[in-house]
């Protein structure tokens, strides 16, 4: 196990951007309290307060309390702190108590926290990628387009086991214009989109490339792509990471300057893109939750009423709309009972002057038809 770790730490690390962007740190306010003072006593509270911090830290990231997984990381504790400052230490009794701010690497903490998570899931979480590229000028021609980006970071998940979508089986349920308002758009806009998929981990992106000239009269051009992934929760919306990165290329021929721009701005994002999904999809649905997907509702009336009526049901602790479109819409529900005790109750229920019939149910995921 510890050395299918080291491989695994070893091609996340290799994947890594090689423009090591600025450091990303967060700060944890502690207390520890330690037997005995003195000088020594005062070692021994602050490294307490340092690897409780990383702690706490880490059952953020991971949301459990549960860290044995993570124990080897709690004893290098130094190696994820850039500093830490002593805010106040007193003696009460025959105790050191002391309280600090300490400063934490992010991204090493994440990188080596999925590391160790990826050989344990119960399954990799289902990718959904939609990113587009385009070159920015004058043209009125020049539109988005979807191939190259998404390309690069299928690829980058495929080598790790992962199912990844891309925009293809999309084009049945939206069109290309609201396509690219969703990569263009804002984090809401998004998560809106992330919450309508059925995918666990949704990436979303965009790369701008701005071509100039090497030099006056020059026919090289320099293309620089810049590149933005957010990585958003599927079951929530949530946003889990964002992530930049630019690459610059220098070429005669501006499509061919352009399209390595795009792969090489992708490429040094892939790594830290695979620990974003690795953190954020859990592999499968929490045990209470279902996620119920309805099938042309049409008017968003429908919809209410569903709500309602499933807020009724006994067993079911909570409803929650999660996306609505006239062709599709999707909830969540809170439930522990049996699937096929709630495929009975929502069948043949009446919404408005469809019928509901359940024409999917595969594990914790049901799908209502309407006639």
């Amino acid at each position: 196990m510890a050395l299918r770790c080291l491989i695994l730490s070893a091609l996340l690390l290799a994947l890594r951007c090689p423009a090591a962007p600025p450091e990303q740190v967060f700060t944890v306010r502690i207390k520890a309290s330690v037997e005995g003072v003195g000088l020594s006593a005062r070692k021994a509270a602050l490294e307490k307060a340092e690897r409780e911090a990383l702690a706490e830290a880490i059952e953020s990231i991971i949301e459990s309390a549960d860290l044995s997984r993570y124990r080897a990381m709690l004893d290098e504790a130094p190696r994820y702190i850039r500093q830490t400052r002593v805010l106040h230490t007193e003696t009460v009794g025959q105790n050191t108590d002391l309280e600090a701010d300490v400063v934490l690497f992010e991204r090493p903490l994440r990188h080596d926290l999925a590391t160790l998570m990826l050989p344990h899931l119960p399954q990799k979480p289902a990718i959904r990628i939609l990113f587009a590229e385009s070159i920015v000028d004058d043209s009125p021609e020049s539109g988005p387009v979807f191939e190259d980006g998404e390309k690069i970071l299928r690829e980058r998940f495929s080598d790790f086991g992962f199912t990844v979508k891309g925009i293809h089986d999309l084009l049945d349920q939206y069109d290309m214009e609201f396509l690219a308002q969703v990569t263009g758009g804002d984090r809401e806009s998004g998560a809106s989109f992330a919450r309508s998929c059925l995918e666990e981990v949704v990436i979303v992106g965009a790369s701008q490339v701005f071509q100039e000239a090497v030099a006056p009269g020059s026919n090289m051009l320099r293309s620089r792509a810049e590149t933005t992934l957010r990585v958003f929760s599927g079951q929530d919306g949530k946003l889990q990471d964002t992530l930049y990165a630019q690459a610059v290329v220098q070429s005669a021929d501006p499509g061919e300057g352009a399209l390595q721009a795009v792969q090489d701005s992708c490429a040094k994002l892939a790594g830290e893109c695979i620990v974003a999904a690795i953190l954020s999809g859990k592999g499968q649905l929490n045990g209470q939750q279902v996620i119920v997907t309805v099938e042309q509702p049409q008017e968003e009336e429908r919809i209410t009423l569903l709500l309602n009526f499933l807020q009724t049901l006994e067993g079911v602790e909570q409803a929650t709309l999660l996306f609505y479109a006239p062709g599709q819409a999707r909830l969540r529900l809170l439930y522990p009972g049996s699937m096929a005790s709630l495929a009975d109750m929502l069948t043949g229920i009446r919404l408005q002057d469809k019928r509901a019939e359940v024409t999917r149910c595969v594990g914790r995921e049901l799908t209502l038809s309407l006639f």
